[in-house]
């Protein structure tokens, strides 16, 4: 990316930082002068931020908007676990939701190969 496209983004970010971090729709200026249609998504890392930019295709499965929408709400809920328990606990459950399955389970595995199962969904 040009360093004028990363200067009039930075610009652009420390406008939006303050507002909640959700998808973003830019246009990117390719060396042809022509445009590339994006997603964008800011990561909070403090103190670092990054920003994942996707091009936008025209298949209408592919659903950039969409699928951030629908999956924003459980990482949150992961993000605000406490501990492992309640993180694998919060996953199966959040996985089970989205995917729909019948039964979800997160195992651990042991030095010998065997697994144990640790949080399960059914």
């Amino acid at each position: 990316m040009p360093l004028d496209q990363v200067e009039t983004l930075g610009e652009q970010l420390s406008n939006t930082l303050d507002a909640q971090f959700k998808p973003l729709q830019i246009s990117l200026k390719r060396p042809d002068d022509s445009l590339l249609s994006s997603y964008a998504l800011i990561h909070d890392y403090a103190p670092y931020i990054a920003l994942e930019i996707e091009p936008i295709t025209s298949e209408p499965s592919l659903n950039y908007f969409h699928f951030y929408e629908q999956i924003k709400a459980p990482i949150e809920r992961l993000q605000r676990t406490q501990d492992l328990a309640e993180l694998c606990e919060t996953a199966v459950a959040e996985v089970q939701q989205i995917t729909g399955f019948d039964r979800v389970m997160v195992y651990r595995f042991h030095s010998d190969g065997s697994g144990s199962v640790i949080a399960e969904s059914a």
